[in-house]
């Protein structure tokens, strides 16, 4: 069985942040997170990346609540287009609790899968605590088909 590599996902850690984060929390690199995934997280023809959440520090209470009173996480992603602030956004439930966003960066390209139905979590790394805010990586999935035709 082969284990998936960090260069298999297709536009990985995007930003000097994301990079930042790799090196403080090694179980998120390619090491940890992506080296301990099953070959087949991936479904036939869908593409990932790899994120972090965005926004955490302004969730951290609801996130730490979620932390401190289970160790089963179950990710959702709901497409906010009212949302004043962005209409692309996409929040990131955690337990049902929001714990903050799809990076504003992906968010146009993604709003339409997730609409769809098409986009989901297909992993997550550890929920690394932080001082008062929380690193989360976690990994989008979805179908190039479907890519493409969100495109058009």
């Amino acid at each position: 069985m082969r284990t998936p590599e960090l260069s298999d996902y297709e536009g990985n850690v995007p930003d000097k942040s994301s990079l930042t984060r790799l090196a403080r929390y090694p179980s998120l690199s390619e090491r940890g997170l992506l080296r301990s995934l099953p070959e087949d997280v991936l479904r036939p023809g869908e593409d990932a990346r790899l994120i972090f959440i965005r926004g955490t520090f302004y969730r951290r209470d609801a996130i730490a609540e979620v932390v401190d009173r289970t160790t089963c996480f179950a990710f959702e992603l709901v497409a906010e287009p009212e949302n004043a602030a962005d209409p692309f956004a996409i929040a990131i439930l955690l337990n049902g609790e929001k714990a903050g966003y799809v990076p504003r960066e992906i968010a146009p390209d993604v709003q339409p899968l997730v609409e769809a139905g098409r986009c989901r979590i297909a992993a997550r790394g550890p929920i690394a605590r932080e001082g008062d805010s929380f690193n989360v990586a976690v990994l989008l999935a979805w179908t190039k088909e479907t890519a493409a035709l969100a495109s058009d």
